[in-house]
């Protein structure tokens, strides 16, 4: 449970995803039209809804919980298969999408599994395992991001969406390798996570309208043209605070787990405030000349 090399590996899993998108999108505009960028945009989209509105049993709260428990060497056993099992009880009501275009209700098996092994992630990351976490994204990164867009040259959607729900799948088999699946769903659980993680949940819908709002809007009032065109514009912009915040993906598992050790809380907080501070100023100084040279060419 090493917070700077667990760190590390989020950063440059994030890194690998970030260049890998960039190159597919690059291709995409390329070789295909906008109209197939927004498609994608567009499955993105309802994936991060799926994350943010279905997530009734708050990811980073699932993690706290097997950190601790993993700490003081409790069983945590109960919450790992009350949250698997949850994301498959939940999975019924993705059957809305059919309300959409063909290729959105083709995406609901890729969305179940997104789910899933989504709270796999969070649970191998509460116990320490961030090895396996990070090369289970790799995984999927590759399959997403390289081998998808052999999609693109057949102007498919339907085949992209076959290879990223294979490519979810082999995450979840890889996942469940390290933290077999037996399902058992423990209401009492269940209700006391919902019940903490109620401010957690809101605040995730709140940041979804506020990050995602305006791609919603977009999709609604434009189509997945000019949902396209807006997503190559705007997909380098979210890059750099992406690869920040992939910095923190390893710090709630650790402090959660030395905290329950007893060491001070408020040494780890200041050492991660002063490293996030650095690395966005850092940043900001850096994105400066680059803003500069694009307003005044």
């Amino acid at each position: 449970m090493n917070p700077l090399t667990g760190s590390l590996k989020f950063l440059a899993t994030t890194l690998l995803n970030s260049i890998t998108a960039l190159l597919f999108f690059l291709i995409v505009a390329h070789f295909s039209s906008p109209s197939f960028v927004g498609k994608v945009a567009i499955i993105q989209l309802i994936e991060t809804i799926t994350g943010s509105f279905f997530a009734l049993l708050p990811f980073n709260l699932v993690t706290r919980d097997i950190s601790h428990k993993y700490a003081s060497s409790q069983d945590h056993r109960k919450v790992v298969s009350t949250s698997l099992s949850y994301s498959l009880l939940v999975s019924p009501f993705l059957l809305f999408l059919f309300l959409f275009p063909s290729y959105v209700w083709l995406s609901i098996p890729y969305f179940v599994l997104y789910l899933f092994s989504t709270y796999q992630y969070q649970i191998l990351s509460g116990l320490g395992k961030f090895s396996e976490t990070n090369l289970g994204n790799v995984i999927f990164t590759v399959t997403r991001w390289g081998i998808s867009s052999v999609a693109v040259f057949y102007h498919s959607i339907s085949l992209l969406i076959l290879i990223w729900t294979l490519g979810a799948l082999v995450r979840v088999i890889y996942y469940n390798h390290y933290l077999p699946f037996k399902f058992h769903f423990d209401f009492q659980v269940a209700k006391e996570i919902a019940k903490i993680g109620v401010p957690i949940y809101l605040s995730g819908i709140v940041s979804f309208i506020s990050g995602q709002g305006d791609r919603v809007v977009t999709a609604f009032l434009l189509g997945s043209y000019s949902l396209g065109i807006y997503q190559l514009v705007a997909l380098i912009s979210v890059v750099p605070n992406t690869l920040i915040w992939s910095l923190t993906s390893a710090l709630l598992p650790s402090s959660t787990y030395y905290y329950t050790k007893g060491v001070e809380m408020r040494e780890m907080a200041s050492g991660a405030f002063r490293l996030l501070t650095f690395l966005s100023l850092l940043l900001g100084v850096s994105s400066c000349p680059i803003s500069s040279s694009q307003a005044f060419p």
